[in-house]
């Protein structure tokens, strides 16, 4: 049987002085190169790609950080805090995605206007709603503030929306541009902006009104043609200011004329111009009877002066101890007249001459007390 070669577990010669060339030579050098190539390129691609994604999430962040939504509801009721704070979170997340989105389109291009003009739009919203809530909290303040001056001519239900509306009873919601709606006793849906606040007690009109009988009344005249330019000088002014009216009429600010029956016809407004012509007409009847009544004072002055002077008579001639033919009259006291008797005293006799033992003989001091002439 032939012998088996012995197997040899040393290194081979012949090999490893080849690798050793090898190594001097640098023959092993590209063929690591060839394997650090292509892990390089994904390093430098994945950190291309953090860079580009951080460069977009820098942008959307700076859109972001453009969106003023910052509004306080502390002052606001429970519900209205909810309504503000769920809009607020849904066009949030609206903007952030248009932002998210646009950052990956050309500028100009259809696609990237879209976007652009849903992040303005929800930018636009808020400045609505933040503006529009500030002027809430502003009206129900002013609404307390008036309360007690407000005028009795308002709209039935135009006073009980606002009312409802401006003591936080009434809850609003939100609708598209950030504009708040508030729901009426009528069951529709208003506007804030179309919400009215009740006006006041017209107290200047009611004194310019009223200013126009003086004249009337001063003068105790009204022809065909002061009653003409009255009449025109009143429509004027209460067509240009007929919530001016509704306070005269309502909260009965003027004492020329009576208007209580046009009370009812304030609320509907196609009854405006039915009351404006009433109220003309009734406002012409007060400078009629305003011109009467100046007219007959004048007459009454007229008698006051004489009946004054003549009081001034009669004090003057008791002053000077004297008497007149038929006696003085005694001031409000009738069939009693004062005369001097022999002593020279004042005594009191009736219309015929005859001694009224009323009271004892008077000096002039007392019977100037006694007359009633003592202040003229």
């Amino acid at each position: 049987m032939a012998k088996k070669a012995q197997r040899n577990y040393g290194a081979d010669t012949s090999l490893v002085r080849g690798e050793a060339a090898m190594r001097q030579t640098g023959g092993f050098q590209p063929l690591m190169q060839a394997f650090d190539a292509p892990i390089q390129r994904l390093e430098r691609a994945a950190k291309e790609r953090q860079a580009r994604e951080q460069q977009r999430n820098n942008k959307v962040e700076s859109y972001l950080s453009a969106l003023n939504a910052n509004i306080d509801v502390t002052s606001l009721t429970e519900t209205d805090q909810k309504a503000v704070n769920e809009y607020l979170m849904g066009v949030k997340d609206e903007y952030a995605e248009a932002a998210s989105a646009i950052v990956g389109l050309k500028p100009g291009t259809p696609e990237y206007m879209e976007q652009l003009d849903i992040m303005n739009g929800v930018k636009n919203s808020l400045a609505n709603l933040k503006g529009e809530l500030d002027g809430y909290q502003e009206s129900k303040a002013n609404y307390l503030d008036s309360f007690k001056d407000q005028s009795a001519g308002n709209n039935s239900l135009q006073s009980d929306n606002a009312a409802n509306i401006f003591t936080g009873e009434t809850p609003f919601s939100i609708g598209t541009g950030g504009h708040l709606f508030f729901k009426g006793q009528d069951g529709t849906n208003m506007a804030y902006k179309d919400v009215k606040m009740p006006f006041k007690k017209d107290y200047q009109t009611a004194l310019k009104y009223n200013d126009l009988f003086t004249p009337i009344y001063n003068s105790g005249s009204y022809d065909a043609t002061k009653q003409k330019i009255f009449e025109d000088r009143i429509r004027a002014m209460m067509s240009s200011n007929p919530d001016g009216m509704k306070s005269i009429i309502a909260d009965q600010l003027s004492s020329f004329g009576n208007y209580e029956d046009l009370i009812p016809l304030l609320d509907d407004p196609a009854n405006l111009e039915t009351v404006t012509n009433a109220f003309v007409q009734r406002a012409s009847e007060a400078a009629r009877d305003a011109a009467n009544t100046g007219k007959q004072s004048k007459i009454n002055n007229q008698k006051e002066s004489r009946r004054t002077q003549e009081y001034i008579g009669f004090a003057n001639t008791i002053r000077e101890g004297k008497i007149i033919k038929g006696g003085i009259p005694v001031r409000r006291k009738n069939n009693q007249f004062l005369s001097i008797n022999k002593d020279g005293k004042y005594i009191v006799v009736d219309q015929n001459g005859l001694i009224l033992n009323i009271t004892e003989p008077m000096t002039k001091e007392e019977a100037l007390i006694f007359s009633g002439y003592s202040n003229y």
